[in-house]
């Protein structure tokens, strides 16, 4: 049984976000405490570590080869501009995606920003960008570095070397052993343990291969589940975007009511699966959906970054991102042509109409992702903020 640990007290917490603590005095005989340093290395580790996932191979392995190149070029003209954009604004300015933006643009467009976050978790974890977003979170470490507009860098370009070989490598693997015509997006990865095993008569490791990614890949869920919801519980709380009944919280600060409410969207979007043809279109258009609203939040972080850098030069930052025009441009221009992109049906889906595609797309991404914002801005109420301390 696990245990979770108990969580600081919400209105503590959120003050903690807004101001840090003055640094208490060392008692008498007892050492200063002497600021955390994490080396680049480490963190290059760490970023690798929390991006490790197979969900994307499938769909790419379809292209052999050339599924290189599709690897290569958005980890130079996303991954790139992302963490060093993400670096420079977590350095100067604490609180997550939402104080990003909200310095740099507006509120509403801050609250937008954490709510894309939040929302894509609704469709699918995210399959295409999760080797870029484990990144953004990551981006809080660079004030531990010694260095930081030096030691930061070097771990990611570190750091992108070794996501790479990790995600090329099975998207090869099962390009090989798997027909182009045979591979699902859904079970492609099994497809290719089992072919391997089969091969070298070692059917019974294909269950225990299984249950592993099933375990890894809910692990990763519940974080994801988890993170952005509390996000939206403060900011909710702090700004009175969310009425006092999903501000409530249980006796170990977690935010039930806005989890359950979650829980129980994505259970009625996942009896989707049974009016959709085959699972693997299902999952296709989910993941695709979840892209397309966390491309949103990254548009706006780029917009917020290159504000911040002409409204506050002076600010003080722990890291500069050398360039900052052009790698929010180039970040931009990237998401932007993947939104694009994503209202593309592929291969798979010759069947449909590309324009009721389109269409399927852009709903999911007006009902999850823009809507339900600009509805909790227009709506909030003075008496919705900081309702007591949320607490049954």
């Amino acid at each position: 049984m696990f245990v979770r640990r108990r969580r600081r007290p919400r209105a503590a917490l959120a003050r903690a976000v807004a101001a840090p603590a003055a640094p208490r005095p060392a008692p008498p005989g007892r050492p200063t405490r002497t600021p955390k340093v994490i080396s680049w290395t480490a963190l290059a580790l760490l970023t690798v570590g929390s991006v490790g996932y197979l969900g994307s191979a499938p769909a790419l392995s379809v292209f052999g080869l050339a599924s290189v190149f599709l690897y290569v070029l958005p980890a130079f003209v996303f991954l790139v501009p992302v963490s060093l954009v993400a670096a420079e604004l977590a350095s100067g300015w604490p609180g997550g995606v939402y104080n990003w933006v909200r310095e740099g643009i507006s509120a509403p467009m801050g609250l937008l920003a954490v709510w894309c976050q939040f929302a894509q978790t609704i469709f699918y974890y995210p399959a295409l960008l999760a080797y870029v977003a484990g990144v953004e979170v990551n981006a809080v470490h660079v004030n531990e570095l010694q260095n930081p507009g030096r030691e930061y860098p070097r771990s990611i370009f570190l750091a992108m070397g070794l996501v790479l070989a990790v995600f090329i490598g099975p998207t090869l693997a099962i390009s090989w052993v798997v027909p182009a015509s045979q591979i699902s997006l859904t079970t492609g990865v099994m497809q290719a343990f089992n072919s391997l095993f089969t091969h070298f008569g070692l059917e019974f490791g294909v269950p225990l291969i299984a249950i592993a990614l099933a375990v890894g890949a809910l692990a990763g869920m519940i974080t994801w589940l988890d993170g952005p919801s509390e996000g939206l519980l403060l900011i909710g709380r702090e700004q009175g975007f969310l009425p006092p009944y999903f501000q409530k919280v249980d006796s170990h600060g977690i935010e039930v009511r806005i989890i359950a409410a979650q829980g129980a969207v994505i259970t009625l979007i996942a009896l989707l699966y049974a009016f959709i043809p085959t699972v693997s279109h299902a999952y296709w258009i989910f993941a695709v959906m979840a892209t397309q609203v966390y491309l949103v939040m990254y548009v706006l972080m780029f917009v917020a970054a290159i504000r911040l850098r002409r409204s506050e030069p002076d600010h003080p930052r722990g890291y500069r991102a050398p360039a900052l025009g052009l790698l929010c441009l180039l970040g931009t221009v990237s998401s932007v042509s993947a939104l694009v992109i994503g209202f593309i049906p592929p291969a798979q889906f010759g069947h449909l109409n590309p324009v009721t595609y389109a269409v399927l797309i852009l709903a999911g991404l007006l009902a999850i992702g823009i809507l339900p914002p600009l509805l909790m801005d227009r709506l909030r109420k003075p008496g919705w903020k900081a309702a007591g301390d949320g607490s049954e």
